[in-house]
């Protein structure tokens, strides 16, 4: 199912991956060079994920209309805020 999202402050060709996974989207992309993976569920599917303390990862959540954006990464990126629909 197409996902009406666009990334308003990126280049056109990103280096993004996109697979779906059971109604929802997963990507691995990179922001300043380094990897994040960025997943889009729809709200009422929202699985409310929690790292576990200690974990070296750091997870974001962003509510954008009917869906909600996770990103998972190692360093503190903002990859968010560009998404919008």
């Amino acid at each position: 199912v197409p996902l009406p999202i666009r990334t308003s402050r990126w280049p056109r060709r990103l280096p993004v991956t996109a697979k779906p996974i059971g109604g929802s989207l997963a990507l691995l992309m990179q922001v300043d060079g380094e990897p994040v993976s960025v997943f889009v569920v729809p709200r009422n599917r929202d699985p409310k994920p929690v790292l576990d303390q200690g974990s070296e990862l750091i997870l974001r959540r962003r509510e954008l209309g009917p869906i909600v954006l996770y990103s998972l990464a190692y360093e503190d990126r903002e990859a968010l805020a560009n998404f919008s629909l």
